[in-house]
């Protein structure tokens, strides 16, 4: 699933190519290309500045990732449902 899809179906603002192609989902310490994860949690922002994921879910206000970034006002609930899309 490409990004503007995939930030249209969780309702999130994206940053970033649209284009990238996404697979799967990952804790943002274990993603890879091609795999979208999330930060929601200040202690793991040197993971964000590391990660190696294609996309990251993370708040309206959050510092910005080296990767394609969807916005939202709650990356608990966006993340939830990415896990659902991929899963089935």
């Amino acid at each position: 699933m490409n990004l503007r899809d995939l930030a249209a179906r969780l309702d999130c603002r994206l940053e970033g190519d649209g284009d990238i192609v996404v697979q799967r989902v990952a804790g943002i310490q274990e993603a890879e290309a091609g795999d979208v994860t999330f930060f929601a949690n200040a202690r793991y922002a040197a993971a964000l500045k590391a990660t190696r994921a294609s996309a990251v879910i993370l708040a309206e206000g959050a510092e910005a990732a080296p990767c394609a970034m969807l916005r939202t006002p709650n990356p608990y609930l966006a993340f939830a449902r990415a896990v659902g899309l991929f899963a089935g």
